[in-house]
C-alpha cells in the first residue's frame, strides 16, 4: 500500500497521497497509509485510528457520494470542515472510492499537484486504487488462511493429545500394577513377620525402576506436546525412534509387529516436534486400520531411503489398503473413515499442512500389496 500511494503520487505529480480502508458498516474509516513524503514533509496531525465518516471533511465525500471527486480549488470548496492542526495544507486534490459488491471498501487520494487535476489523473488513480485493493484482499485472505490453519493445528494437537493420553494410561497400567503388587507383598511379609531384607531390597529396586519408567513416559509425552520454536538438527532415525517409543506399547497390545529399515542415516534440520506429530498420526492411522481389519500377522514397516535431493520415509501396513474411491480425499480437512465419535478428520490434513508448509516437503498416499503406503519426501537441504 505504501508503494502504491507513492506510485500514485509520482504518476500524478502530486505532493501528498493516502490510502484508507472503509470498515464494513461504512460509518468509519480506518486510517492506514500515507506516502512517506506526506508524513515527512507535510502532515503531522494527531489522529484516531478509526475516523467517523460524519466527522470527516470533503475528502470523504467520495465515500458519501460513492463516486470519484476532483477539487481544484480547495479554499472555495463548499462543505469543507477545515483541517486539524498539523495537517497538510490542501490546494487541490482527488479523492475516489473503490467499490466492491455495492459497498465502498477503500478510499484513495492525492493532492497538491502544481496544476489542475484532470480526468487522466482520475483514471490513473482509479486503476492503481483498484489494483491495490486486489492486493489488500489477497493479503487478507492469506492472513485468514493462516489463522484457520493455526486453529486446525490446535484442534489437531488436541485430538492427538486425547489419543496420546489414552496410550499413556495404557502404558502406566502394567508398572502401576507391579508397584501395587510389590507393596502388597511387603505389607503381607510385615503382617506375617516374614520380613527378609534381601527380598525387600529387590522389591524396592523393582519399584524404583517402575517409577523411573513412569517418569520417563511423562517426559516423552510432555516433549511431544511442546511445540518447536525453531528448527533443530537431529538424526532422522532418532525422531522415528521417539515416535515408536510412544507407540510401541499400543502396537504390542494389539500384536502388531513394527520393523524399521534405515537406508539413509541422515542428520536433518527441521521442526522436530512437527515431524514427530506427522509420524505419530500416520502410524496411529496404520494401527487403527490393522485393528479394524485384523489381518493375520499385522505388520507396519518403516523404510528410510534417499536420492540426490530428497529423503524418503515410507510407512506401509498390511491392513488391506484404502478404498480407491476415497484415496484422493484422505488429506482433506474433516474427512475421516473412523466412526464419528472417534475421528476428527484433522490428523492427515494437518500432516499435509506441516509437511508442505513447515518442512517444505511432500506427502503421498497410495496402495501397495495387502495395504496402504504413506510416503514423506523431505528435502536434504
Amino acid at each position: 500500500m505504501q508503494k502504491s500511494v507513492e506510485f500514485c503520487e509520482d504518476l500524478t505529480h502530486s505532493e501528498i497521497s493516502f490510502v484508507h480502508l472503509v470498515n464494513d458498516d461504512e460509518k468509519t474509516i480506518e486510517l492506514v497509509t500515507w506516502s512517506k513524503r506526506t508524513l515527512d514533509n507535510y502532515c503531522h496531525a494527531v489522529f484516531d485510528r478509526h475516523y467517523l465518516v460524519d466527522q470527516a471533511g470533503i475528502w470523504a465525500d467520495a465515500l458519501r457520494q460513492r463516486k470519484a471527486l476532483i477539487f481544484n480549488d480547495y479554499k472555495s470548496a463548499p462543505n469543507k470542515k477545515g483541517l486539524p492542526e498539523g495537517h497538510a495544507n490542501l490546494e487541490r486534490f482527488i479523492s475516489l472510492p473503490v467499490i466492491e459488491d455495492g459497498k465502498v471498501v477503500m478510499l484513495c487520494g492525492v493532492g497538491n499537484k502544481k496544476s489542475d487535476y484532470d480526468e487522466s489523473d482520475l483514471e490513473s488513480l482509479q486503476l492503481i486504487a483498484n489494483q491495490t485493493w486486489q492486493l489488500v484482499q489477497k493479503k487478507r485472505n492469506q492472513i485468514k488462511l493462516k489463522k484457520a490453519q493455526e486453529l486446525l493445528m490446535v484442534k489437531s494437537r488436541h485430538a492427538a493429545m486425547g489419543e496420546m493420553l489414552s496410550m499413556l494410561a495404557h502404558q502406566w497400567r502394567q508398572p502401576l500394577s507391579i508397584i501395587n503388587m510389590s507393596i502388597n507383598n511387603i505389607l503381607l511379609d510385615l503382617q506375617l513377620d516374614a520380613f527378609k531384607q534381601e527380598e525387600l531390597e529387590t522389591q524396592l529396586r523393582d519399584m524404583m525402576s517402575q517409577t523411573q519408567y513412569l517418569s520417563d513416559t511423562i517426559d516423552d509425552f510432555r516433549n511431544f506436546f511442546k511445540p518447536s520454536k525453531q528448527q533443530e538438527t537431529e538424526r532422522l532415525c532418532v525422531i522415528i525412534q521417539n515416535a515408536l517409543t510412544l507407540l510401541n506399547p499400543s502396537f504390542a497390545s494389539h500384536g502388531i509387529k513394527v520393523t524399521f529399515e534405515n537406508k539413509a542415516d541422515k542428520v536433518i534440520k527441521c521442526y522436530t516436534k512437527e515431524l514427530l506429530q506427522v509420524l505419530i498420526s500416520i502410524l496411529t492411522n496404520a494401527k487403527e486400520a490393522l485393528v479394524q481389519t485384523n489381518p493375520i500377522n499385522p505388520h507396519i514397516k518403516i523404510c528410510v531411503s534417499e536420492n540426490e535431493t530428497k529423503i524418503s520415509i515410507k510407512i506401509t501396513d498390511n491392513a488391506g489398503g484404502i478404498d480407491s474411491k476415497i484415496l484422493d480425499k484422505v488429506f482433506e480437512p474433516y474427512f475421516s473413515t473412523k466412526e464419528e465419535k472417534d475421528g476428527t478428520g484433522l490428523g492427515l490434513y494437518m500432516s499435509k499442512v506441516i509437511v508442505e508448509k513447515h518442512l517444505f516437503g511432500e506427502i503421498r498416499a497410495s496402495n501397495v500389496t495387502d495395504g496402504a503406503c504413506f510416503e514423506l519426501l523431505l528435502p536434504k537441504s
